[in-house]
């Protein structure tokens, strides 16, 4: 199964690039598989340093870490539009 991630904003500007494709050998995963997965790129880990918080969307919904993905997934990063309350 493959898993596109979009990086957007200053998401992209740290980790270096616009998308990545991340494969698994199973049909189906949770998306805090996924950030393990993406945590093996050190750019990913430099991100997570840098940003206190990044959303998950999957298509146009926010997602939560026990999101289902399926092959051909888009999942997007980015940081909030805004912080505080």
């Amino acid at each position: 199964m493959r898993v596109r991630v979009f990086f957007v904003g200053e998401a992209a500007s740290i980790f270096g690039r616009r998308f990545v494709d991340v494969e698994f050998d199973e049909e189906e995963v949770e998306l805090r598989r996924l950030v393990e997965k993406l945590r093996e790129f050190e750019s990913y880990r430099r991100l997570e340093e840098r940003l206190n918080l990044v959303w998950f969307l999957v298509g146009d919904l926010q997602a939560a870490p026990t999101t289902r993905l399926r092959d051909g997934d888009v999942v997007t990063v980015m940081p909030p539009l805004y912080e505080g309350g």
